[in-house]
C-alpha cells in the first residue's frame, strides 16, 4: 500500500519528530510505501521561526534549525497536492489540541482535503483541549465523524472522540512505543558529555521545582543539561539531533521532564525521572497511568525531600516493559486491522 502520513513533524520538538519518524519506519517494515505528507500553505514558516528577541536567541534558533534540516532528511517529506493513496494516517502527536497555538493548524488533520481509500487516525491527542472547545465548530465535528478509523492515544482524546463521532474509539499507544525495541540501534553518541548529569527536558523555561533541579544537582555533584532549548539557568544548552537527543536521555542518570514524549523515552531507557503535575498535563498522566508510575509527578506543594525521593525511588522496569510491550502488539494489530 501506498500511505500518506499526516503529523506534526517539524515542530523542532524532539517528541513530535520522533513519532513521525517511528511511525513511518514501523509502516515500512509492514511493506508500506510511506511518504509525510507537507500541507503547510505558509511557505516563510520556517523563517517566522527563526525570529527571537534577542541575537543569541536567533542565533541559537538558526543553529537548532540547521540541525533538524539535516533529520528530515531521514522523513520521506511530500508536498502535499491531493494525490491519491491507499491510506492515510492522521497522527500521532497533539494534531487536534485546537488550543495549542505553537504549531500551523492544518484543516488535514481532520480529514479535510485529503483524497484516500481510507483516512485513519492513528494515535491524535487533543492534548489539554475539552469537548466543550470542540463543540463551539461544526469544523471539527464534521471532520471528526467523516474519518474511516479513529485509534487515540490518550483517555481525554477518546472522551472527546466518542462524544463527538457517537461511536467506541479504542486507545493505542504512540509510534515511538510500537517501535520500542529498536530506539537502542538509533542512539547517534554525542561524545563532549560525561555520564554525569541531569537531563531537563521542557518547554517550561522556568518550572515550579527550578529550585529543588538545582539544588538536587548541587547536592548529587550533577550538571544540569538541557537540548533544543535556551535557558540561561542549566548549565548546558545543547543543540542536537533527534538520534543525539535519544543518547542523551540514556546516558542521564536522572529526568526531569514536563513532556510526553519526555515520560516515554524516559521510561524506554529505564531512567529515574520525575515527570510534570498530572493536573496540569493529562497527556503525561494518562501515559504514567498505563504503566503504574502515576505517582512519580511534581506536585505544586511537593516538598524538595518528596522530590528528591521520587528520583531516587528505583523502579521495576522489567515489569514495565513487559506491560508496554504488550500493549504496543495490541496497538500494531489494531492498525493493521484498520489498514485492511
Amino acid at each position: 500500500m501506498k500511505i500518506g502520513i499526516v503529523t506534526i513533524y517539524d515542530a523542532y520538538n524532539y517528541g513530535s519528530y520522533l513519532q513521525a519518524y517511528a511511525l513511518q519506519k514501523v509502516l515500512k517494515s509492514q511493506g508500506h510505501e510511506v511518504i509525510i505528507l507537507n500541507c503547510s500553505k505558509d511557505k516563510f514558516r520556517i523563517i517566522k521561526k527563526l525570529i527571537a528577541k534577542t541575537p543569541a536567541k536567533t542565533f541559537f534558533k538558526l543553529q537548532r534549525y540547521l540541525v533538524y534540516k539535516k533529520a528530515w532528511g531521514d522523513l520521506n517529506i511530500e508536498r502535499h497536492k491531493n494525490q491519491v493513496l491507499d491510506a492515510i494516517l492522521i497522527g500521532s502527536d497533539e494534531v487536534w489540541n485546537i488550543k495549542n497555538n505553537s504549531f500551523e493548524h492544518w484543516p488535514e488533520y481532520f480529514g479535510y482535503n485529503l483524497n484516500a481509500k481510507k483516512i485513519i487516525a492513528y494515535a491524535p491527542s487533543c492534548g489539554y483541549s475539552l469537548l466543550d472547545d470542540f463543540l463551539n465548530s461544526q469544523f471539527y465535528i464534521d471532520g471528526i465523524k467523516k474519518l474511516d478509523c479513529i485509534l487515540v492515544r490518550d483517555e481525554n482524546t477518546k472522551l472527546i472522540c466518542e462524544s463527538l463521532s457517537g461511536s467506541e474509539c479504542q486507545k493505542v499507544v504512540d509510534p515511538t512505543l510500537l517501535y520500542f525495541d529498536n530506539w537502542e540501534n538509533e542512539l547517534v553518541p554525542y561524545k563532549n558529555i560525561n555520564d554525569n548529569f541531569l537531563l531537563y527536558y521542557s518547554y517550561n523555561e522556568k518550572p515550579l521545582m527550578l529550585n529543588y533541579i538545582k539544588r538536587f544537582a548541587r547536592e548529587n555533584d550533577l550538571k544540569i543539561v538541557t537540548a533544543g532549548f535556551k535557558y540561561d539557568w542549566c548549565d548546558e544548552n545543547l543543540i542536537v539531533e533527534p538520534k543525539q537527543f535519544l543518547y542523551l536521555m540514556k546516558k542521564a542518570k536522572y529526568v526531569v521532564t514536563t513532556t510526553f514524549h519526555g515520560s516515554v523515552f524516559s521510561v524506554i531507557f529505564k531512567k529515574q525521572f520525575i515527570g510534570f503535575h498530572p493536573n496540569r498535563n493529562p497527556k503525561v498522566h494518562d501515559f504514567l497511568v498505563s504503566v503504574g508510575l502515576d505517582h512519580r509527578t511534581y506536585k505544586a506543594n511537593m516538598g524538595f525531600n518528596d522530590f528528591k525521593d521520587i528520583l531516587e525511588e528505583s523502579i521495576d522496569y522489567t515489569y514495565i516493559h513487559k506491560r508496554l510491550k504488550q500493549r504496543s502488539k495490541q496497538s500494531m494489530i489494531l492498525l493493521k486491522n484498520s489498514l485492511s
